[in-house]
């Protein structure tokens, strides 16, 4: 775990400045749980589409599992970033995240505001929603906030805790967390 937070840290300034972790060609693979920009990686190789979102309306990011069929850590790709380059996330399982979804676990479980991923979303959603971290953001603002927020969580493997989410805001990694 140590291991993967140290990875993350090294990943987060390459991943503000530019949206993303350094550049791989199509055959390399990030570490698991590592991201990395897949610039080259286009069409088929991306994958079998899994997820968009938002689920409705005009999907803005797309999820690709190279291997559906798998249960075990393989390749994920995610389009739709303001650079226009895939990003590759090696994991047993990768989930978007709606921020009304992220604000009901949060407030509904008591959590209180204590990662990255956590301070810069109640920034992002104060800026937004004109609320603080334990409010809900109110009727058409939240449809705001989802059109340019979204949080990825990796999964290592299925069935177990995630190790990294990421928060991405306007298009680019603004945040990631481990655990």
């Amino acid at each position: 775990m140590r291991y993967l937070l140290l990875c993350l840290s090294l990943l987060l300034p390459a991943c503000v400045g530019s949206g993303g972790g350094g550049d791989i060609a199509p055959e390399v693979t990030p570490a698991i749980g590592g991201i990395a920009e897949a610039c080259g990686v286009r069409g088929r190789a991306l994958g079998t589409p899994v997820s968009t979102f938002p689920e409705q309306g005009k999907a803005r990011f797309t999820l690709y599992d190279t291997n559906p069929s798998s249960s075990g850590a393989r390749v994920f790709h995610v389009t739709g970033f303001a650079d226009k380059c895939p990003r590759a996330i090696q994991a047993g399982n990768v989930v978007f995240g709606a921020p009304s979804v992220y604000d009901v676990l949060r407030i509904a479980g008591g959590s209180s505001v204590s990662s990255l991923v956590d301070t810069t979303y109640a920034s992002i959603k104060r800026r937004v929603c004109g609320v603080g971290p334990t409010t809900p953001c109110p009727g058409a603002s939240i449809d705001e906030l989802e059109a340019r927020t979204l949080f990825v969580t990796v999964y290592p493997r299925l069935g177990g805790a995630p190790s990294a989410t990421l928060l991405i805001d306007r298009g680019k990694i603004v945040a990631a967390s481990g655990g």
